[in-house]
């Protein structure tokens, strides 16, 4: 668990309840802020996981890891340098 599950969990949350305050008070733009609020918090957990799985896979695969990083690096130096 890292720092964007936690967050990600806790602004999903926050905006639920917003979005439920939103529906209680009949305010659509509040109900709006907490959907949207919740989608960002789930979003945000999704890159937790995902962080984390990359971080596994690395520990259980490091030689993998280091290899496909270096593929990437490689292939992105030429548009890194502008000419690509």
């Amino acid at each position: 668990m890292n720092k964007h599950d936690i967050m990600g969990t806790i602004k999903d949350k926050a905006g639920a309840l917003e979005e439920g305050f939103g529906t209680l008070t009949g305010d659509k733009a509040t109900q709006l802020r907490g959907q949207t609020r919740q989608l960002e918090g789930q979003a945000e957990a999704l890159l937790g996981t995902l962080i984390d799985e990359a971080r596994a896979f690395y520990r259980a695969h490091p030689v993998v890891s280091l290899l496909a990083i270096g593929s990437a690096m490689f292939a992105l130096i030429p548009a890194l340098r502008g000419k690509g």
